[in-house]
């Protein structure tokens, strides 16, 4: 007689598995979301998880997660379904940047290529950002024929989990002013934005909302070594003083490359 154990019999149908759409899109699941809605302070802990198919459903992108499965093939399967999502790789295929634009036109230079992003929020008590959490996917190119960088950004479970969106920025250089100029598309609400952006003389790429109206805050792009670099945003306390909110940590996805 053979017996096959549960996470072998698993290993073989990981990338099937979470992919199935009896398991995306369940009547017990879709009963869940709506007695909860999506929760962005949600604390889950999801046993015999699979792919995870139930915990990213449920949770908003700044849920914190936990995840436990006897089959290392089914959770590293939906690990990387909710980094990438299905159709949200590009790897490749960047172009380049006209000839003919300004010097300034390379400040955006950073976000060409492809980006897991982790959703990190401030520790006040640990005087630290919190560890990463990989939620979306962000990939930059050059569009109009060089004279644009449009970016697009993707949710975990884009596709199949109730709320997850997509949205994309074309961000055109305006010499004159001395700023970009941004618009930003988001399927989830469709909601377009007006953004624009400047390098200030503290030398950090500010950003700014014009359109709609929205609450202030500070955000300003940094940018790191190996590829990585981040959007950092900033709101008031209740003293009315700046202080860190929410970081977007990108890290060069892996393109098969090395």
């Amino acid at each position: 007689m053979n017996i096959t154990t549960a996470p072998e019999r698993f290993e073989r149908i990981a990338s099937n598995y979470v992919k199935s759409e009896v398991h995306k899109r369940s009547a017990s699941m879709s009963y869940v979301h709506r007695r909860l809605g999506t929760r962005p302070d949600l604390r889950l802990l999801d046993v015999a998880c699979g792919a995870g198919h139930f915990g990213f459903n449920v949770a908003g992108p700044s849920a914190r997660l936990t995840f436990c499965d006897p089959s290392a093939a089914m959770l590293a399967a939906g690990a990387e379904a909710q980094v990438t999502g299905e159709g949200t790789v590009r790897c490749g295929d960047y172009g380049a940047p006209h000839p003919d634009m300004p010097e300034e036109f390379a400040q955006f230079a950073f976000i060409i290529g492809d980006f897991d992003v982790g959703y990190r929020t401030w520790d006040a008590e640990a005087g630290d950002w919190a560890e990463p959490q990989f939620y979306a996917r962000w990939n930059g190119y050059y569009g109009l024929n060089g004279r644009a960088i449009i970016d697009e950004w993707f949710d975990a479970g884009y596709g199949y989990r109730e709320g997850a969106g997509a949205g994309i920025n074309i961000r055109l250089y305006d010499p004159d002013a001395g700023r970009w100029e941004t618009a930003w598309h988001y399927t989830a609400n469709h909601e377009v934005r007006e953004l624009h952006q400047q390098v200030r003389e503290d030398g950090r790429l500010w950003l700014w909302q014009v359109y709609p109206e929205a609450p202030e805050r500070h955000v300003w792009f940094e940018v790191y070594e190996d590829g990585e670099w981040a959007r950092i945003s900033q709101t008031r306390n209740e003293e009315g003083d700046w202080v860190n909110a929410v970081m977007l940590h990108a890290i060069p996805a892996d393109c098969g490359n090395d």
